[in-house]
């Protein structure tokens, strides 16, 4: 799925040293749970019973995520988290599996996103690419390659200001074994479960396995997160109660990032 807008966009992206957002954010809450080991496999086990998987999660009930994460020379992303910036900004691309009924040739999608967040609330400005339109733009991306004749889609054009505004690049890799679900009966509810989290130092591509993998939350199970526009339905407040879970400011790339050896934050 080829992006198919022009390359001038990427020039209107940025007005003023402002990047201008995507027209249409949809602002949802994020709720994080860090989940002790103990209670891992039954909360599992009741998500699957209450809920419903999502449509990339295979037979086997997980399904591998693969994140790369991009930050100024100063660690600007991960310092506003640090210091508890309720409102600020992060880059990433990540690749998703294909959906469990896709065909065998469809090797999934990758995902250039800039996250918003202000206090619990969260939008992404997102561009699809495919594997071949991922490869084409990484010179782009990893060493501020002139963009040329690529052809761009606003959300990648907004990506690609921001990135180069602030002289972000790749830092981190994050994997690990994602549970996914949703409820029919509440479309605007998304329960996730992120375990078996790694992290290594960032080379110039997303599915690089180089460097020596760090986990990350080795002490938990795994995180818990609710995504919702609205309030969390009684069955899933009740869920979070049995296993006494308790709402944290969590991120990933935060927590990983010093115990990868990154730059500065070794």
């Amino acid at each position: 799925m080829t992006a198919v807008a022009t390359v001038a966009a990427a020039t209107v992206a940025q007005q003023n040293g402002t990047v201008v957002l995507g027209p249409r954010l949809c602002w949802r809450r994020e709720l994080k749970f860090p989940v002790p080991r103990y209670a891992l496999r039954p909360l599992i086990a009741d998500l699957n019973a209450l809920l419903r998987p999502d449509a990339h999660v295979p037979a086997a009930g997980s399904y591998l995520v693969r994140s790369l994460y991009l930050d100024s020379p100063d660690f600007h992303s991960y310092v506003e988290k640090k210091l508890g910036a309720s409102d600020r900004v992060k880059l990433r691309i990540r690749i998703y599996p294909p959906p469990r009924d896709a065909a065998v040739e469809d090797m999934g999608v990758i995902k250039f996103e800039i996250k918003h967040r202000r206090g619990e609330y969260v939008a992404k400005d997102v561009a699809l690419a495919d594997l071949r339109t991922y490869a084409d733009l990484m010179p782009v991306v990893t060493r501020f390659s002139p963009i040329g004749t690529h052809c761009v889609s606003p959300p990648l054009a907004r990506f690609l200001a921001v990135q180069r505004r602030d002289a972000m690049r790749p830092v981190l890799n994050i994997e690990f074994a994602r549970h996914a679900f949703v409820w029919p009966a509440h479309r605007q509810l998304r329960v996730t479960v992120d375990e078996r989290i790694l992290a290594w130092r960032a080379r110039d591509v997303l599915c690089d396995g180089g460097g020596a993998k760090r986990s990350v939350f080795a002490e938990l199970g795994g995180i818990l997160e609710l995504k919702i526009r609205d309030a969390v339905p009684a069955e899933v407040e009740r869920l979070v109660q049995k296993y006494r879970l308790s709402v944290r400011s969590l991120s990933k790339y935060a927590m990983a990032a010093p115990r990868a050896g990154i730059g500065l934050l070794a």
